[in-house]
């Protein structure tokens, strides 16, 4: 487990966890609540299958 993981907020925009991923260079982001628990994961896979949902839709 890392010592101390970079993480995202669920009150943050979607965005900002891409911005994590990209600057960072971490391929899972935790997202958490403002307890400090574990809400999800954001991953490379999730966003390209959110994004294929989304644009399949319009």
């Amino acid at each position: 487990m890392t010592a101390n993981p970079i993480y995202v907020h669920t009150s943050a925009a979607s965005a900002s966890a891409l911005c994590v991923m990209a600057v960072s260079g971490c391929r899972h982001v935790p997202i958490i609540d403002l307890d400090a628990r574990i809400q999800g994961i954001v991953s490379p896979q999730r966003v390209t299958e959110f994004l294929t949902n989304q644009l399949a839709l319009s």
